[in-house]
C-alpha cells in the first residue's frame, strides 16, 4: 500500500497525519493562549477600574482634606486670639483682684472706724427708747390723776402723748435692730467677695493652661493634615499615572488578542484542511502508520457486538434499553450527566471491554461507545470515579453519562463508511490537551446503527 508523503525543507518526509496534528496543536496552543490572554485581560480591566476608583477617592479625600486643614486654621486662629485675651486677663487679674481686696478693706476699715459712732448711736437710740418707755409711763399717771380730778381734757391728751412716745420708742428699737442686722450682712458680703474674687483668679490658670494645649495639640494637627494632604496629593498623582498605564496596557493587550484571534482563525482553517486530508487519506489507505489502529477498531468493533448480540439472544439485555434515549439527569451533577435503562448493563459488561482495550495497545489512549446523540452510557473505570462535587476534579474523572455533541461528531455519526478516522484535540484534565488520533467505527444491532465504537491513540 502507498504511503502519502509531504516533502519539508530538509529533504525529508512527514506524513499527513503529522502535519495534522502539529498544526492542530498550534491551535490548541493558540486557544490556550487567548484565554490566558483574555484572563489577563479581564484582570487588567478590573485592576484599571480599581485604579480609577482609587484616583477619583485620592482625589476627594485630598480636596476634604484642604477644606479641613482651611476651617482648623480658621480655628486655631481663634483659638490663638482667645488664648491671648484670656492670658492678657489672667495677667491683669491679680492686680484687679489686689486692687478689689483693697477697696474692700477699705471700706471694712471705714465701716470699724465708724463703728463706734454707730455703736453710741445705737446705745443712745436704745437710751432714748427707754426715756421714751419711762416718760409714757409719767404721762400715763399724771393722766390717771387728772381723771381723778375731773380734768378729762388734760387725761386723755396725757394718754396720747403717752401712746406716741410708745410708739417712738418701738420705732426706734426696730431702727437699731435693723442698723446692727444690716452692718452684720455687709461685713460678710464684703468678705465673699472678696474670697470669690481670689477663687476667679486663681481658677483662671488651669483653663489657661488647658487653652495653651487644645492650641499645642492644634497646631501639631494643622502641620500633620498639612503633611496627610501632601502625601494623598502625591498619591492621588501617583494612581492617576498608574490609571493611564494601565489603559495603555489595556488597550495594547486588546490590540495583541486582535492579531491573535486573526491568527487563530487561519490557523484553525489549516487545521480543518489537514484534518480532512487525513480523513481522506486514512480512508483511502493511504496512511501505513494508522493501519494497524484502524484495524484494531475494527477488531474491537466486531467483539463488542458479539458481547452485545450474546447478551441480546440470552434476554439479560433488551432492545428496548440498549436503544434508550430517555436520558434521565443525575441530580446533582456537574457537569451534567443522564442515565438510561441501559446504563447498569453497560456499566456491568461494557466498561471491563473498555478497560480490557487499553491493554490491547501501548499508545490507546482512550475507548468508548456514543450513540447517534454522543450519550456515553458508560466509560473506562478511571473516568468513572464518584463524583466529589468539585468540578477541577468531576470534569475529567466522571465522563460515563455525559453526552459528547457537537457539529463535528454529528457529521461522522452521518457518515456511512466501515470507519472516520481523524485528528482531534483532547484534554488532559489538568488545563491543558493532548493532540490524539480518533477512529470511529459504526456500532450497529438488529440491523440499526446505534452509535460507535471510538479509539483514541497517539504515534
Amino acid at each position: 500500500m502507498v504511503q502519502s508523503n509531504n516533502v519539508d525543507d530538509h529533504g525529508g518526509t512527514v506524513s499527513i497525519g503529522r502535519h495534522a496534528e502539529e498544526v492542530s496543536t498550534v491551535v490548541g496552543q493558540l486557544a490556550e493562549l487567548d484565554r490566558v490572554i483574555a484572563h489577563h485581560y479581564d484582570d487588567l480591566y478590573d485592576f484599571g477600574e480599581t485604579a480609577r476608583t482609587l484616583d477619583q477617592s485620592n482625589a476627594l479625600i485630598a480636596s476634604a482634606l484642604d477644606g479641613v486643614r482651611a476651617v482648623t486654621t480658621q480655628a486655631n486662629v481663634r483659638l490663638a486670639n482667645a488664648t491671648v485675651r484670656l492670658d492678657a486677663m489672667a495677667r491683669d487679674a491679680p492686680g484687679k483682684g489686689t486692687t478689689i481686696r483693697g477697696l474692700l478693706d477699705l471700706g471694712f476699715d471705714q465701716q470699724t472706724h465708724h463703728g463706734s459712732s454707730l455703736t453710741d448711736a445705737m446705745i443712745r437710740l436704745h437710751s432714748l427708747s427707754a426715756t421714751a418707755k419711762t416718760l409714757a409711763g409719767t404721762l400715763d399717771t399724771t393722766a390717771e390723776q387728772a381723771r381723778d380730778k375731773q380734768s378729762l381734757g388734760v387725761a386723755a391728751a396725757l394718754h396720747i402723748l403717752s401712746g406716741d412716745l410708745m410708739t417712738i420708742a418701738g420705732d426706734l428699737a426696730v431702727e437699731r435692730d435693723r442698723v446692727g442686722i444690716g452692718h452684720a450682712r455687709w461685713a460678710r458680703n464684703a468678705a465673699g467677695v472678696a474670697d470669690d474674687v481670689e477663687d476667679f483668679i486663681s481658677g483662671l490658670n488651669e483653663p489657661l493652661a488647658a487653652l495653651r494645649e487644645v492650641d499645642e495639640l492644634l497646631s501639631a494637627g494643622i502641620e500633620g493634615g498639612r503633611m496627610v494632604a501632601e502625601i494623598f496629593n502625591e498619591a492621588n498623582t501617583v494612581s492617576s499615572n498608574l490609571f493611564q498605564l494601565i489603559a495603555g496596557a489595556a488597550r495594547a493587550l486588546g490590540q495583541a488578542r486582535v492579531l491573535l484571534r486573526q491568527t487563530q482563525a487561519r490557523t484553525t482553517r489549516l487545521e480543518q484542511v489537514g484534518r480532512v486530508a487525513f480523513e481522506r487519506a486514512a480512508a483511502l489507505g493511504l496512511n501505513e502508520e494508522d493501519k494497524g489502529y484502524v484495524t484494531l477498531a475494527l477488531d474491537l468493533r466486531d467483539e463488542l457486538q458479539v458481547l452485545t448480540q450474546a447478551a441480546l439472544k440470552q434476554g439479560s439485555l433488551s432492545l428496548e434499553q440498549l436503544f434508550d434515549n430517555d436520558y434521565q439527569p443525575i441530580l446533582g451533577s456537574l457537569p451534567e450527566r443522564f442515565r438510561t435503562s441501559l446504563t447498569e448493563w453497560a456499566d456491568a459488561k461494557w466498561r471491563p471491554f473498555l478497560d480490557a482495550a487499553l491493554t490491547r495497545a501501548p499508545q490507546i489512549r482512550s475507548a468508548v461507545c456514543s450513540d447517534m446523540s454522543g450519550f456515553l452510557p458508560t466509560h473506562l473505570s478511571s473516568r468513572s470515579q464518584r463524583p466529589t462535587g468539585d468540578p477541577a476534579h468531576d470534569i475529567g474523572n466522571c465522563r460515563n453519562g455525559r453526552i459528547m455533541y457537537d457539529d463535528r461528531l454529528r457529521q461522522y455519526k452521518e457518515n456511512a463508511a466501515d470507519f472516520t478516522a481523524t485528528i482531534y484535540r483532547m484534554d488532559d484534565y489538568s488545563g491543558g490537551f493532548i493532540i490524539v488520533r480518533l477512529v470511529l467505527v459504526p456500532l450497529s444491532f438488529a440491523g440499526k446503527r446505534w452509535g460507535d465504537f471510538e479509539l483514541a491513540y497517539s504515534i
